[in-house]
């Protein structure tokens, strides 16, 4: 009678705690989507573009790690979410081999948590110069005039034509409100980046400006007319560079990415202990 109660309340403990890591599953793949799709995708700054010119090739270990760390979470979840029913299922038919296989694909799971949790501290521990020479790169040879324009007196819209580094910069201006690497000197004579020749001898670009409602299509700046005639004083985000804010912005998310393996990972391991526990219980009760 004992044991048979025993069983019983394994069994649907197991079972709600299988609810739990459905929805956690979930989690893990809401996070792994977001991180990669995300509207501001200021990713793609520190992934590795086609190189061109050879200058980034040094930092291949790193060049990918924030994406792949997205794909690990993103095949976390999906297999946690089908953990989750297999567990379910063992559970509610009592049947061990499903129960052993659960827990060894909850061991799998772990497994991949870790891994990402590794990747994005390895991305973490080289990011400071990596970022700076991806920046400073693609702003010196990749980034164009007019990637952002006027659309009217007030609204301002990407240039379907810019090419996808301005593109990049553009946005990554206008979400984190900032102006180039340091600062917008970096866009004109005699600028730490270098002179690139469509700003010698003119302010900054359009992105440097104060937008609100920065994201919506049409984006609209703060003071219209004044930013867009002196891009150095006024409504302008002339002196925040865009590096350490980016960096900030990578550390807030691997902040997340890493609370949620935790937690997961806590999840995980009380899921295992649960099902040897019941497969244990079901072994005793079928013990003569």
């Amino acid at each position: 009678m004992a044991d048979g109660f025993g069983v019983k309340c394994t069994k649907y403990t197991l079972f709600a705690f299988n609810l739990i890591f459905f929805m956690c599953g979930l989690a893990v793949l809401g996070v792994g989507i977001w991180f990669m799709v995300d509207k501001s995708s200021f990713v793609t700054l520190t992934a590795r573009a086609p190189d061109i010119y050879g200058d980034l090739g040094r930092y291949s270990s790193a060049d990918t790690v924030l994406q792949q760390t997205a794909y690990l979470l993103v095949a976390a979840g999906i297999l946690s979410i089908v953990v989750a029913f297999i567990g379910c299922w063992g559970a509610i038919k009592e049947w061990r081999p499903l129960l052993i296989a659960y827990a060894v694909l909850l061991l799998m799971i772990l497994g991949l948590e870790i891994a990402a949790g590794i990747y994005a501290a390895v991305f973490r521990s080289t990011s400071g110069d990596y970022i700076a020479t991806t920046m400073a790169t693609t702003l010196i040879r990749q980034y164009q005039n007019r990637g952002l324009v006027m659309y009217n007196k007030t609204e301002a819209v990407v240039n379907r034509e810019a090419n996808f580094w301005t593109k990049a910069w553009d946005q990554m201006m206008v979400q984190l409100e900032c102006c180039g690497v340091r600062n917008g000197f970096d866009f004109i004579s005699p600028g730490p980046m270098g002179v690139l020749e469509q700003y010698r001898d003119t302010d900054a670009p359009l992105a440097c400006c104060q937008f609100k409602n920065r994201n919506n299509f049409y984006i609209t700046l703060v003071s219209p007319g004044e930013c867009d005639v002196a891009r150095t004083k006024g409504w302008t985000n002339w002196e925040r560079g865009c590096l350490p804010r980016l960096i900030n912005w990578l550390d807030e998310n691997l902040r997340i990415l890493v609370g949620v393996g935790i937690g997961i990972g806590l999840v995980h391991i009380f899921g295992i202990i649960f099902a040897f526990c019941l497969c244990m219980a079901i072994q005793t009760r079928k013990d003569p």
